[in-house]
């Protein structure tokens, strides 16, 4: 699938429509602890959002 340039990206999260519900994030959101893995599993997302690995 193609790459999405990373402008739109950036457009889709300034975008005040909330964030799609993903039941793998909830349960770290909860979590303060898990604040440091919740940024990893966001980073992760957004790379495969960007078409990255």
């Amino acid at each position: 699938r193609q790459a999405m340039p990373v402008d739109v990206l950036a457009d889709r999260l300034r975008a005040p429509a909330p964030l799609p519900e993903l039941p793998e994030l909830r349960p770290l959101a909860r979590r303060p602890t898990g604040a440091d893995e919740f940024t990893d599993v966001l980073v992760s997302a957004l790379a495969a959002l960007a078409g990255g690995p």
